[in-house]
C-alpha cells in the first residue's frame, strides 16, 4: 500500500478482514471479492453520476479532480434510507462504511451528492 500511495493521488483501501463484517453467510474467496468489487463499483458509479447527471449544482471532472488530487487515503460511502429520518439515516450510513478503516474526521475535501424524492 505504501508503494502504491507514491503513485496515486488518492487511494481507497478495503482490508480483507473487514469483508466478513458485511455478510451473515460464510465468507468465501469469491463472495469476498464480490463484496469488495461492489464497494468499488458504487464508488465509480457515484463519481460518474456526479459528473454526467444534471443536477441543481453540476460538477465536472475538474471539480472531482481538485478534491481527489494529492488527497492520500480516501473515504467513500453511499447511504440509502427510507421512512422517518431517512435523510439523517442515509447520511450516517454514508459516513460509516464497515469495510473502510478511514473516517471523515480530518478530511481536507468532501464531495457530497444528495438525491431524494420530492418529499
Amino acid at each position: 500500500i505504501a508503494n502504491l500511495m507514491m503513485h496515486v493521488d488518492s487511494l481507497i483501501v478495503i482490508p480483507n478482514e473487514r469483508l466478513k463484517l458485511i455478510s451473515q453467510e460464510k465468507i468465501t474467496l469469491m463472495n469476498a471479492f464480490e463484496a469488495a468489487d461492489n464497494v468499488l463499483r458504487q464508488g465509480v458509479e457515484s463519481i460518474s453520476s456526479l459528473i454526467n447527471v444534471p443536477a441543481f449544482i453540476n460538477l465536472d471532472f475538474a471539480d472531482v479532480r481538485s478534491i481527489m488530487k494529492d488527497a492520500g487515503f480516501a473515504h467513500m460511502g453511499v447511504g440509502v434510507a427510507k421512512g422517518a429520518g431517512k435523510a439523517e439515516n442515509a447520511a450516517k450510513a454514508a459516513i460509516s462504511s464497515p469495510l473502510l478503516e478511514t473516517s471523515i474526521a480530518g478530511a481536507r475535501g468532501v464531495i457530497i451528492n444528495i438525491t431524494s424524492s420530492p418529499d
